[in-house]
């Protein structure tokens, strides 16, 4: 999930945050990001998106990330080169500039 080990820190920073979403809430979560198809409306989004995706992604296939920018009016794809599933983890400070830099835009 992660390019590079994030150290005891990091680590124990993204668990912790992970542990306060209550179990329900994670399951509903996993359930629907597993099996609902948003490919019929992402045509129908009407604000600007930004899409963010690890070049060294090894969780998920991209195909699904890029379909989404490809489709979605008003979409940026930004790729992280030195990220896999959490470039906001894995690239802040650029992860930050690139967020920053899109909302000024807006």
């Amino acid at each position: 999930m992660f390019v590079e080990d994030l150290g005891t820190d990091r680590e124990k920073r993204l668990f912790d945050e992970i542990s306060r979403v209550p179990p329900g809430i994670k399951s509903a979560i996993l359930f629907d990001q597993s099996v609902r198809d948003y490919r019929p409306v992402v045509d129908q989004v009407d604000v600007p998106t930004l899409v963010c995706v690890g070049e060294d992604e090894t969780l998920l296939e991209t195909d699904g990330v890029e379909y989404i920018a490809e489709h979605t009016p008003d979409a940026e794809l930004e790729w992280f080169t030195t990220s896999s599933h959490c470039p906001f983890l894995e690239e802040p400070e650029r992860f930050n500039s690139v967020l920053s830099e899109f909302i000024e835009r807006l």
